[in-house]
């Protein structure tokens, strides 16, 4: 799955996709209590006439992957909101 996927909802057709998410796995990591997102991604190759260099492509890959995954957070954050209104409710 790449990120322009994720992210083409009509109004970003244009995106040019940076990673590709090759795995996504949830871990329990009981020493913290806690559940984790461990996610395996691979860089994309920048897009034919994409003239910036390799370092400036690099920060907007990384960039562009933790937008993603802060986007992930806040939606993960708001469904257990949600849930914990419901049983208040």
């Amino acid at each position: 799955m790449s990120i322009s996927s994720e992210a083409s909802d009509g109004v970003n057709d244009d995106v040019v996709p940076r990673f590709t998410i090759d795995s996504e796995t949830n871990r329990q990591y009981t020493r913290f209590n806690a559940v984790g997102t461990e996610l395996t991604v691979s860089l994309l190759p920048p897009a034919l006439g994409d003239d910036s260099d390799a370092v400036t492509y690099f920060q907007a890959s990384v960039k562009d992957l933790f937008d993603y995954v802060l986007g992930m957070l806040m939606m993960q954050t708001w469904l257990a909101l949600r849930s914990v209104i419901k049983l208040i409710c």
